[in-house]
């Protein structure tokens, strides 16, 4: 894979006049590969919004050095860096009654003469952005008459008409319900792999991430950076160790995070398959501690063999007591 972007030393952060540089984090080196997606993850405030600008000249670096395709940043002219790299930020636009045609063509500015004027080349690559990102059934709605969902997809195609080798996205699925994030990040992979951009997003949506990303930039509270595969950083502690926070809680086994809440209370659990699976977590959410110690209560799970309606049996100091939910059946525990 060719190096499309590489930072070296670079120092991050904000000069304000006649006060000391604020420094966001120092000594970042990393590269974006062509045809990779890459997700900046990292607890709010670290600097992740301050990286992704910097990186893209949007505001002056402190120190070091960014290049893209080997020239320096800070030397090329905007519309050649335009034509290099596509940015889509969190702000939302207000672009009047512009059609979403009109929006995603702004695209092509870069290569357009200074009236805008759109050449049969130029009006093919907005159809193919539409197309790429499976919204060309929206071109001529207005954009203000978008949902979500559907401005973001609008948004992504405005940056893939620039035509550009890089795409740097910043919370792109900020707004939208899980359907929609899980659809954006499936069009955000899809484009880095099949058209070999480079593609590097931040966002709060770990679980999204660890699933779809090809390499995680991790970002810890005191701005060191950690690169891998989403699985080595989570193999090697650092993804749990930078998310750690008062009460929350990483399990590495299953990616996801929950609220530490642990009574102490040991329960022994019994079953097979998705009820059983369910019933575990449940079990954890509520604070309690799945044990395989054969003192504690006893929760037996029975499937009828549809796998929809078990039937839970707990067994506690010699008596049974039978129940059709998980709800009852953490009530019952929550009473002994």
């Amino acid at each position: 894979m060719e190096q499309l972007l590489t930072a070296h030393s670079l120092t991050i952060g904000y000069r304000h006049p006649r006060q000391p540089l604020a420094v966001v984090a120092s000594g970042i080196s990393v590269a974006l590969h062509s045809g990779e997606m890459v997700c900046l993850l990292g607890p709010n405030g670290v600097g992740k919004s301050t990286l992704l600008r910097t990186m893209t000249a949007m505001q002056p670096l402190l120190g070091g050095q960014v290049r893209v395709m080997g020239d320096d940043i800070g030397a090329l002219k905007p519309k050649e860096l335009a034509r290099r790299i596509s940015v889509v930020l969190t702000d939302r636009i207000n672009v009047g009654n512009m059609s979403a045609y009109g929006l995603v063509a702004l695209g092509r500015h870069p290569y357009t003469d200074w009236l805008g004027r759109l050449s049969g080349r130029d009006e093919s690559v907005v159809r193919n952005a539409f197309e790429a990102v499976g919204a060309a059934e929206l071109a001529s709605r207005r954009v203000n008459e978008l949902s979500d969902g559907e401005r973001q997809k609008i948004l992504i195609a405005r940056a893939l008409a620039q035509d550009p080798f890089i795409m740097v996205l910043d919370e792109p699925t900020a707004f939208l319900d899980l359907p929609n994030r899980a659809n954006v990040m499936r069009i955000l992979r899809d484009l880095a792999h099949h058209t070999n951009r480079a593609i590097v997003l931040s966002t709060h949506d770990l679980d999204m991430a660890l699933r779809s990303a090809d390499r995680i930039w991790l970002m810890g509270q005191d701005g060191t950076l950690h690169i891998g595969a989403p699985e080595d950083l989570v193999l090697s502690g650092r993804f749990e160790a930078v998310f750690r926070g008062e009460g929350v809680v990483f399990d590495p086994a299953t990616g996801a995070f929950s609220m530490e809440r642990a009574t102490g209370q040991r329960v022994q659990v019994s079953g097979e398959g998705i009820a059983l699976t369910w019933t575990e977590r449940a079990l954890k959410r509520a604070g309690f501690l799945i044990t395989s110690d054969g003192v504690s209560p006893l929760v037996q799970i029975e499937d009828h063999g549809d796998g929809l309606s078990p039937t839970w049996y707990l067994r506690q100091a010699g008596r049974e007591s039978i129940h059709h939910s998980i709800h009852d059946l953490l009530a019952a525990l929550g009473n002994t």
